[in-house]
């Protein structure tokens, strides 16, 4: 509660707490049904997936190609004018 008393009183990209995760990474096709055969592939018919999901704490979320995608994209919507104020 403290925390968003505070978020309030600092400049507009503070109140916008965003995180990354992981990528996907390595995996079999036919482990997943929704893989379309793209990526790097190594021994064993595993498939590299470097998706990423950005998200922050106002409720916006993303899903990028890559762990820099989803950095770059969390960055961008933290500089945003027109993010708003967090729900």
């Amino acid at each position: 509660m403290a925390d968003a008393g505070l978020r309030l009183l600092c400049a507009p990209e503070a109140r916008h707490l965003t995180r990354t995760g992981q990528p996907s990474g390595w995996h079999r096709p036919f482990d997943r049904s929704d893989s379309a055969g793209l990526g790097r592939e190594r021994r064993g018919g595993q498939m590299y997936d470097g998706s990423t999901v950005a998200s922050c704490s106002c409720g916006w979320r993303v899903t990028a190609e890559s762990q820099l995608g989803a950095r770059a994209l969390a960055e961008q919507h933290r500089r945003e004018p027109s993010s708003g104020e967090p729900t």
